[in-house]
């Protein structure tokens, strides 16, 4: 059993927001974009640790009237699903314990399957007027939203057993894990039973007491001093009356002081794990975690078919690139239902593209957006033939490799950015990176844009994963303007889903058929460029190269000196040529100077 399908209401920036989630799920975006209202808000609905939300919880829609006791109440709705397998189907235990509030769903199986089962709660937390308090009220709905009532329909404690939710947040503090008996070591280290061999550790403990405090002569001193109490209070006539004592020999105390050791591939020494790293207390948080949900999980909820549901923020905080591959993979490996949110590269190019989830913020309200799995228009139906889903499929296997190819392994960051930009080359890529601080008084990262260079013109995926009915992410495309160019990048966007009117407002052609070299070329001058060759590679450089081309060249044929050069450029490096000239616009040029088609683009990236 996990959850399906999600929707929030009136919380913080979760104004009115619904999601379908999967086994696992990736949460993207921004910060101060709900990511972590998400999680939170699923831990007032169902947390294992749960307390009731705050006052500024509340959606404002006007700030300057708000009332929280006059604000409609916090929503969370989940819809919790079986499986279509026949091991995933809901037993006969849970069929008997939610009797009478279960639901059925015939849309997603074939005529003639059995339907497929889930459960409908609903959890609320407002002003009630008549009490004059806060009240937070869990109910179970049926398919209409329409609260289900009769003996037996209210929700238990029980209930909530087969699928509690545990939320670790950013800030994870492994000394209070350490000691704290509430945390997750400490609830570890409170079913250590000792009682089998109460009457040895205790003469042991005595044993240790008379070397470590009853033979030690200041010990002894102290404690005829601390007698004095008695002075100020009474106390016991008895001998033992004031002592002390080093070891605890009560059974629940005995492994107050359990600390871990941690001796690392370069060192010569073991640390308490206090005194390493914070990636590396972040990493054993996260393993006395999971360690927790395997070892004792099933004995604090006594239900053998609890499904934890498990939030994470951010768990890639504090740790080294390659481990957070690592700890993906361990993350992977927790039993249950994982809802991580992430602003790591390296978490995200391992994850499954339909388990993207991307927040965004807009005028205070969160929206959500993910990758569907098939076509707007497939019917979804659990049985069909498997040509029905390949056929239908969002992306197909081909899309998928090249997804991963330029978007997982190359490009991750546009999942995290505010607007993207797409040029052919790295030349532009590079051009624009280096030029932007100078011209927009700020880098092109600070304001949330991404620049993907597209290997010529490979854009299609990226248009498609921007799409309004996937990520809906905006985007602009910076093309060369030769013909054959500008007919593929006009098919490539009519043909992904995108207007005419998108075609005008975000692509910029470059001018009278122009590639990226010959637009900079012919902006500053055939002189700027011998400039930039002649101090990069010599006062001759050119000249020998012209003379070499010229002997390639039949008689007949003319080869300006602009082309020249823009050969020189090719054979060098567009890349390394991209810079140099950047370079020469930060320290020349003022942003009047700059052509149109390039203050036209900045003017378009600042929009967003």
């Amino acid at each position: 059993m996990i959850i399906k399908n999600v929707q929030i209401k009136n919380f913080r920036s979760l104004s009115n927001v619904s999601v379908t989630l999967r086994k696992t799920n990736i949460l993207l975006g921004p910060n101060n974009c709900g990511k972590t209202s998400f999680l939170e808000a699923l831990n007032y609905a169902i947390g294992w640790d749960r307390k009731p939300p705050q006052e500024d919880d509340f959606f404002v829609d006007d700030t300057e009237n708000f009332d929280p006791q006059k604000a409609e109440p916090i929503e969370v709705i989940l819809d919790f699903y079986e499986g279509f397998q026949e091991h995933d189907r809901f037993s006969e235990t849970i069929t008997q314990t939610f009797d009478g509030v279960i639901q059925y769903d015939e849309s997603i199986v074939k005529e003639g399957e059995e339907p497929i089962k889930f459960l409908r709660l609903k959890y609320t937390y407002g002003f009630d007027v008549f009490a004059g308090k806060y009240i937070e009220k869990r109910s179970f709905l049926d398919r209409e939203n329409n609260i289900i009532t009769g003996k037996n329909t209210y929700v238990k404690k029980e209930h909530l057993t087969f699928f509690p939710y545990f939320y670790l947040e950013t800030m994870r503090d492994i000394k209070k894990e350490m000691r704290s008996k509430s945390s997750f070591w400490g609830k570890l280290k409170g079913k250590v039973d000792y009682s089998h061999n109460e009457k040895r550790i205790k003469r042991l403990i005595s044993l240790l007491d008379q070397l470590l405090v009853k033979k030690e002569e200041k010990l002894n001193e102290l404690v005829l001093r601390l007698k004095d109490i008695q002075k100020s209070i009474k106390i016991s006539d008895d001998e033992d009356n004031v002592y002390l004592q080093a070891l605890s020999s009560r059974n629940w105390e005995l492994l107050d002081g359990l600390n871990l050791y941690l001796k690392t591939s370069k060192s010569n020494i073991s640390l308490p794990i206090d005194k390493h790293g914070m990636g590396t207390q972040n990493i054993i948080t996260l393993i006395i975690f999971n360690s927790y949900l395997s070892l004792l999980l099933p004995e604090i909820i006594e239900n053998p078919e609890t499904t934890p549901i498990v939030g994470i923020e951010e768990p890639e905080a504090h740790v080294y690139p390659h481990s957070q591959r690592a700890m993906f993979e361990q993350l992977c490996e927790m039993s249950g239902q994982k809802i991580i949110s992430t602003h790591s590269p390296y978490i995200v190019d391992q994850a499954d593209i339909h388990d993207y989830i991307l927040f965004s913020n807009h005028e205070g309200k969160t929206e959500i957006k993910c990758i569907p799995e098939y076509k707007k228009n497939f019917n979804f139906k659990y049985g069909l033939p498997p040509k029905a889903y390949e056929s239908n499929a969002f992306f197909g296997n081909e899309d998928i490799h090249v997804l991963k190819r330029y978007i997982q392994f190359k490009n991750t960051e546009l999942l995290f950015s505010s607007v993207f930009l797409m040029c052919e080359g790295d030349s532009e890529k590079i051009f624009f990176e280096m030029i932007s601080p100078k011209y927009l008084s700020r880098s092109l990262g600070r304001s949330g844009v991404s620049i993907i260079s597209c290997d010529g013109q490979a854009y299609s995926n990226f248009l498609k994963i921007s799409n309004k009915d996937a990520l809906n992410i905006p985007w602009l495309i910076f093309s060369d303007g030769e013909d054959i160019t500008m007919n593929s990048v006009k098919a490539c966007v009519l043909s992904n889903g995108y207007s005419q009117e998108d075609l005008q407002k975000k692509v910029i052609f470059l001018p009278n058929k122009m590639d990226f070299e010959e637009y900079y070329i012919n902006w500053l001058g055939e002189h700027v460029l011998e400039n930039i060759i002649e101090q990069k590679y010599g006062n001759q450089a050119l000249s020998i190269f012209i003379r070499e081309e010229k002997k390639k060249i039949a008689q007949d044929i003319t080869i300006t000196n602009k082309e020249f050069i823009n050969k020189f450029i090719d054979a060098k490096g567009k890349t390394i040529f991209g810079e140099y000239v950047a370079e020469y616009v930060i320290n020349t040029t003022d942003e009047a100077d700059l052509p149109s088609e390039i203050r036209e683009l900045f003017r378009r990236l600042t929009d967003y």
